[in-house]
C-alpha cells in the first residue's frame, strides 16, 4: 500500500507527541517526586534539631514545660512529631495515638544506615509517611530520639501540581509545533504533490504540462523551474527531432532521386551515348554532396558527446584565407561576387589550422551562396589584445531576427534560404559553432534582411612576433 509523505510526517509527530507524555508520566514525574522527598527529608531533619534545642538537658521526660512549642512547630510545618527514649518509649508525639505509651519491635538500626525512609513508621500510620530521625545526645550519650512525619500524600500533591505545568507547558508547545505542519504543507508537502503531477506528466510524454509554477524562491522552487526548463527542453528536443528527421530526408531525397533519374535514362536510352559525361558529372556532383553530408553527420555526431580533438600550430590566417577565396573563383565568377580581405599585417594565430580552415570555408561558401549578383563580399582581419579577429560579411538576403539564433542549429535552414540553397545541407553552421566551441572561443552574427550578413569569430594570437609585412588585398 503506498503511503503519503503526509501520513508519515503526522504519523512521526503523534509518535513524538505521544512519546512526550510518556516521558512526562513517568520519567519526569518521578524524577520530581525523588526530588521532593529529598527535599522534604531536608527541611524535617532541620525540624528535628529545632525539637532537640526545646528539650532541658537533663530531664527529656520532663516535656510541660516545651509542649505547646512543639505541637506549634509540628502544626506550622504540616508534619507530625515523635519523642522517645532510646528503647522506644513515647515522651511525646502529635501524630501517634496517646494511649500508646510505647512502639512495639522499635529498632533504631532500621535508621541508622539511610538518610530517611518512606514507610508507616512500624504501623504506627495508616498510610505511608516519610520518616527522618536525629538522636538526642547529652555528655556524649545517646538518651532518647526525635522523629518528624509527613504524609507522602503531600508530597505526591505538588509533585502532581508540578508535573501538570510540565503537561500544561509541553501541550501548548505541541499546539504550537502544529505550525510546523503547515508550514510543511504549504511550502514542502503541496510543491511536492504538484512536482509528482508534472513528472507523472512528463513521463507520459505530456511536455506542454504547464501548471507547474515556481511559487517559493527555496530549494522546491528551483526544482520546480529546473522541471519546467526540462520540460521545454524536451517539448523542443521532440520537435526538433521531428524537423531533423524531415530535413535529413529531404536532403538525402533531392540528390538520390538525381542519381536515380540520370542512370534510369541512361539505361533506357533516353540520354544518349554522347551525352552520358556530362550526365555522369552530375550524378558524381551529386554523389560528393550525399558524402559531404555523410562526413558532416559522422563529424558532429563524434564531437557532440566527446571534446573535439585539436592539433594546435602557428600559422599566418591571411594564407589561409587567400587560399580559400582562390577555391572559390569559379563560384564567384558565376555570380560576378568579389572576395576582398582586408587586413593591415600578417596575423598569426594558434589554432588548429585544418579546423579554422574548414570553419572560413563554410562561412564564405555561405557568403557566395547567398551573395546577391554584382556584390563584394568582405573578410576582414583585426587584432585585440591577445586575439585575432574575423570578420566575413556579405550583401545578400540576410537573416530575420527571429531565425537568427536558430541558424545553429542542425539541418536548419532558413526560410529564404530554401528557395536559393539548393545544395547546402544545413549543417555547415553547426560544425563551425561546434569548432569555435572547441577553441574556447567565440562567433556571433549580425544580419538584416536584404541588406547582408556578417559573422565575426575569434582566434589566439600566437606567441611568436609576427612579422611585418604590407597590407594584402584580394
Amino acid at each position: 500500500m503506498r503511503q503519503s509523505i503526509l501520513w508519515r510526517f503526522i504519523t512521526a509527530y503523534l509518535i513524538f507527541f505521544l512519546f512526550g507524555i510518556v516521558m512526562i508520566n513517568y520519567y519526569t514525574s518521578s524524577k520530581i517526586y525523588r526530588i521532593s522527598i529529598k527535599d522534604e527529608a531536608s527541611s524535617l531533619f532541620t525540624i528535628t534539631h529545632t525539637v532537640d534545642n526545646f528539650i532541658d538537658s537533663n530531664n527529656p521526660e520532663d516535656i510541660t514545660s516545651y509542649t505547646d512549642s512543639l505541637d506549634k512547630l509540628a502544626l506550622k510545618n504540616k508534619c507530625s512529631l515523635t519523642l522517645t527514649s532510646t528503647e522506644g518509649k513515647i515522651y511525646y508525639s502529635n501524630g501517634i495515638d496517646s494511649s500508646t505509651d510505647a512502639i512495639p519491635d522499635f529498632n533504631i538500626s532500621h535508621f541508622e544506615n539511610t538518610e530517611f525512609t518512606v514507610d508507616n513508621f512500624f504501623g504506627f500510620f495508616d498510610s505511608s509517611t516519610l520518616n527522618v530521625y536525629l538522636p538526642i545526645e547529652r555528655n556524649g550519650n545517646t538518651i532518647g530520639y526525635v522523629f518528624a512525619h509527613e504524609p507522602t500524600s503531600y508530597i505526591m500533591y505538588r509533585t502532581s501540581e508540578a508535573v501538570d505545568i510540565f503537561y500544561s507547558s509541553y501541550f501548548i508547545v505541541m499546539f504550537a509545533s502544529c505550525i510546523l505542519i503547515f508550514v510543511f504543507l504549504l511550502y514542502v508537502y503541496i510543491p511536492l504533490k504538484e512536482i509528482s503531477k508534472a513528472t507523472s506528466e512528463y513521463a507520459r510524454g505530456n511536455f506542454s504540462y504547464d501548471k507547474l509554477k515556481k511559487a517559493t524562491n527555496d530549494e522546491m522552487g528551483d526544482i520546480s523551474s529546473s522541471l519546467v526548463f526540462m520540460a521545454h527542453q524536451l517539448n523542443n528536443s521532440e520537435e526538433y527531432q521531428k524537423k531533423f528527421i524531415s530535413n535529413i530526408s529531404h536532403d538525402f531525397r533531392s540528390p538520390l532521386t538525381s542519381i536515380k533519374g540520370y542512370v534510369e535514362a541512361m539505361i533506357d536510352g533516353t540520354i544518349p551515348v554522347e551525352s552520358q559525361n556530362k550526365y555522369l558529372n552530375i550524378v558524381l556532383s551529386e554523389t560528393n554532396r550525399l558524402k559531404n553530408l555523410t562526413n558532416g553527420l559522422i563529424d558532429l555526431n563524434n564531437w557532440g558527446g566527446l571534446k573535439l580533438a585539436l592539433n594546435y600550430e602557428d600559422f599566418i590566417l591571411d594564407d589561409v584565407i587567400t587560399e580559400i577565396i582562390d577555391s572559390f573563383e569559379g563560384q564567384c565568377s558565376k555570380k560576378n561576387v568579389k572576395i576582398e580581405l582586408e587586413s593591415k599585417h600578417p596575423n598569426s594565430v594558434h589554432a588548429d589550422r585544418s579546423k579554422i580552415q574548414q570553419v572560413l570555408y563554410n562561412l564564405i561558401d555561405n557568403a557566395v551562396k547567398f551573395s546577391l549578383k554584382n556584390t563584394t563580399i568582405k573578410v576582414s582581419l583585426f587584432s585585440k589584445g591577445d586575439r585575432v579577429y574575423c570578420s566575413v560579411k556579405d550583401s545578400g538576403i540576410g537573416v530575420s531576427e527571429d531565425e537568427l539564433t536558430k541558424i545553429w542549429d542542425r539541418f536548419y535552414k532558413t526560410d529564404s534560404s530554401r528557395g536559393k540553397d539548393k545544395t547546402g545541407s544545413g549543417i555547415g553552421l553547426s560544425i563551425v559553432k561546434e569548432i569555435i566551441n572547441a577553441h574556447q572561443q567565440t562567433i556571433d552574427v549580425i544580419s538584416t534582411e536584404g541588406v547582408g550578413t556578417e559573422f565575426i569569430f575569434s582566434v589566439d594570437k600566437s606567441k611568436k612576433k609576427n612579422s611585418n609585412s604590407s597590407d594584402k588585398t584580394n
